[in-house]
């Protein structure tokens, strides 16, 4: 027989909690965030993402684009726990 336990549905070795919501919350909320994250999550990044526009038409082709702030990523120094911000989205991961 063996030492090792048989599970019909295995221990849990990882979990990822996200959480979304309906109404995105507004930038200036979203930037003071920062300031309310335990010390422990000394890491902490900037999220960016590029708007683009482009258009086509008779007179030829146009390019518009902006980068726009997105939300946090913070991170424990040994990288063990990351939690992920966004106007609509809270993610977090242990390690």
């Amino acid at each position: 027989m063996s030492s090792l336990a048989e599970y019909r549905n295995p221990p849990v070795h990882e979990v990822i909690l996200s959480l979304h919501v309906t109404d995105p919350v507004e930038d200036a909320a979203l930037e003071e965030l920062s300031g309310a994250i335990p010390p422990k999550y000394s890491r902490r990044d900037r999220s960016t993402r590029i708007e683009a526009e482009i258009s086509v038409g008779p007179t030829g082709t146009g390019v518009n684009s902006k980068t726009v702030f997105d939300g946090w990523l913070f991170k424990t120094e040994d990288q063990s726990r990351v939690l992920q911000t966004a106007k609509s989205q809270v993610s977090f991961q242990p390690s």
